[in-house]
């Protein structure tokens, strides 16, 4: 017989730059995360400025995330 035990996930909305390869990038570093939504952010000159982004994983990966996003300063307050 197998057990599984369900995972807690939480969900965050972000926004964060227009540097969506970094994004990826931190994303797959952390493992467990799923970006669920991208909506971009355009500027008054139709240039994207950022992203608005849903993101959903265990609260622990979500959190390194978090601070790998800040450190690299990915993440507009």
């Amino acid at each position: 017989m197998e057990t599984t035990t369900q995972e807690l996930l939480v969900t965050e909305n972000l926004r964060v730059t227009h540097k969506i390869g970094l994004l990826n990038k931190y994303v797959q570093k952390a493992k467990k995360v799923a970006i669920n939504a991208i909506d971009p952010i355009y500027a008054d000159n139709n240039e994207i400025r950022g992203f608005n982004v849903r993101l959903e994983g265990p609260p622990r990966h979500m959190s390194y995330l978090n601070r790998l996003l800040s450190d690299a300063n990915l993440k507009v307050s």
